[in-house]
């Protein structure tokens, strides 16, 4: 709809006043409304015809009117008509314009999908981009010069991205931070609120050691600029490489797993909510020492609420989920073979998935695993 109108005279469209076009608008409201098609043979004789004062004023004498259909709907019509006594329109002229309407329509609505598909592909090709940019803020390069430090992280957005997000991050040649956050709800909002968050953790971690003092001014800007009620938990551990000892803060967010060949245990629960909710939330922080060759494992939930893609037995049913226990199972399996924390995550996102079969992800899936080996 393009707001004129316009007349064709000699082959050539010219624009013209809105409103010099004149109809019935009795007929083009029946058609539109009934989705019917109509023809007055004569207009002034024919017996089934309710002569409106439209069809009077205008002097018709034959008309004939048909929709364009889509699938699903009227577009609009195909309305002709004439004031010369001697002409009246046949049915083989309505059953053309019946074919000329529902060919119009068929193309308008091609043209409507072809424009939806132009603007979900632009639309996802944004999202692809958002994504490189996300997976930029990430760590991938992990240190392999360093005997006392084995270090890896992997996530799996349940959208194209996602707020789940992890970082490893350097102190001194003694010490080293890994951090895991889950942002609340999915797609782009918790992509961008996950981009700020890591950037603001790597200004305050080189600031401050306590890993409670980092969540506090994380927490106290992002009190200040949430409008929307987002939130994230969040893990951050300190370690020193000489000697295993570990200093962590913990938002909110699931205990660690320390795992050895010999079983898996939990270490570091939180101590307070998640950053985002209270300007005056506190946390303090846990002192635990790792002894050597054990990893240390931090995981988001969208690892142990991992949904399979069988049905529950009864509607009410809670749908089978991953869990804590399965996810201690695997990482105990996976270590007797090795704790190296690389071998570690890909054994459990192997497991998660197969689990879940062909049931599409639930929620993001973050991982980041950390092993020290110290005299």
């Amino acid at each position: 709809a393009c707001g004129a109108e316009h007349s064709c005279r000699s082959g050539a469209r010219e624009t013209i006043a809105v409103g010099a076009i004149e109809i019935s608008e009795t007929i083009a409201r029946r058609v539109l409304t009934g989705g019917e098609s109509v023809l007055f043979r004569s207009a002034r004789t024919d017996a089934t015809v309710d002569l409106s004062l439209s069809i009077r004023a205008l002097n018709l004498t034959s008309v004939l009117c048909v929709p364009i259909r889509a699938q699903d709907r009227t577009l609009g019509i195909l309305y002709i008509d004439t004031d010369v006594t001697s002409r009246e329109y046949s049915e083989d002229e309505l059953l053309l314009a019946s074919a000329a309407g529902n060919s119009a329509g068929l193309a308008l609505d091609n043209a409507r999908i072809h424009q939806e598909l132009l603007q979900r592909n632009r639309v996802d090709q944004e999202i692809s981009d958002a994504w490189a940019i996300q997976e930029g803020f990430l760590v991938h390069d992990w240190p392999e010069n360093d005997p006392r430090l084995a270090v890896y992280g992997e996530t799996r957005p349940a959208k194209t991205v996602g707020g789940d997000f992890y970082d490893f991050i350097r102190l001194d040649d003694d010490t080293v931070g890994v951090l895991i956050g889950d942002v609340s709800g999915k797609g782009v909002p918790a992509a961008l609120t996950m981009a700020q968050l890591v950037a603001e953790f790597r200004v305050h971690a080189r600031a401050v050691r306590s890993p409670s003092e980092v969540l506090r001014r994380i927490n106290t800007a992002m009190v200040q600029r949430t409008r929307r009620g987002t939130f994230c938990s969040m893990s951050y551990i300190v370690a020193d490489l000489n000697s295993g000892h570990c200093v962590a803060g913990n938002a909110g967010h699931h205990p660690a797993a320390v795992v050895s060949a010999m079983g898996v245990s939990s270490a570091f629960p939180p101590s307070g909510p998640p950053v985002g909710i209270l300007a005056e939330a506190d946390w303090t922080d846990d002192v635990t020492t790792i002894p050597s060759g054990h990893a240390v494992v931090l995981s988001t939930d969208g690892i142990t609420e991992a949904r399979t893609d069988e049905v529950p037995v009864s509607s009410t049913a809670t749908p089978n989920q991953y869990g804590a226990e399965r996810l201690n199972t695997r990482l105990l399996a996976a270590a007797a073979d090795s704790t190296a924390p690389d071998a570690l995550i890909r054994a459990v996102m192997e497991d998660v998935q197969a689990f879940c079969g062909s049931a599409p992800p639930f929620d993001d899936r973050t991982m980041i695993a950390l092993r020290i080996d110290h005299a």
